[in-house]
């Protein structure tokens, strides 16, 4: 079973989830039928109507510059859904990258560091550093179970992404 079915049935076992995905589907068909939807051009404008309510020609209305509400709408969904693709994945990358880089790992450093010192310091601090420090080990533990079972399956790319975080 590929990875995308494996995150779908995850995402749809609860009723939020199918809720989310029968959305986010939604949105996917409105942006790849929005052009033969919408009844005007993205940039046309009324010059004589400016900010009209809705009506039969114009189902949204008008904004302050006489261009329709729903064609500009439904045009502007498609590059909604690609800025929000290409963020996601940035932010996915970039923050998963420099988040360990820069978060974690010196937190997780220091905290050894000091409980190693032992140090007189308050016992529920103590207890919050140790169970972050043991978080931190089954972390290295999951990666290096899954280092195991997929290296040798994993493209050069992959390999030299995951040699890097």
């Amino acid at each position: 079973m590929s990875s995308a079915v494996t995150i779908l049935k995850g995402v749809t076992a609860t009723r939020s989830g199918k809720i989310g995905v029968v959305l986010v589907g939604f949105h996917l068909l409105l942006a790849l039928v929005a052009p033969w939807l919408v009844p005007y051009e993205f940039d046309a404008q009324t010059a004589v109507i400016d900010h009209a309510g809705p009506s039969l020609a114009h189902w949204a209305g008008l904004d302050t510059l006489g261009r329709d509400v729903l064609t500009r709408t439904l045009l502007g969904g498609r590059e909604a859904l690609l800025v929000t693709i290409f963020g996601t994945g940035l932010a996915v990358v970039w923050g998963s990258f420099f988040g360990v880089l820069a978060g974690e790992e010196p937190i997780d450093h220091v905290q050894k560091s000091v409980l190693r010192a032992g140090d007189d310091m308050h016992p529920l601090l103590r207890l919050i550093m140790q169970i972050h420090v043991a978080e931190e080990a089954r972390h290295i533990g999951f990666a290096h179970q899954y280092l195991q079972h997929n290296a040798e399956r994993l493209s050069r790319v992959e390999r030299g992404v995951i040699s890097y975080s």
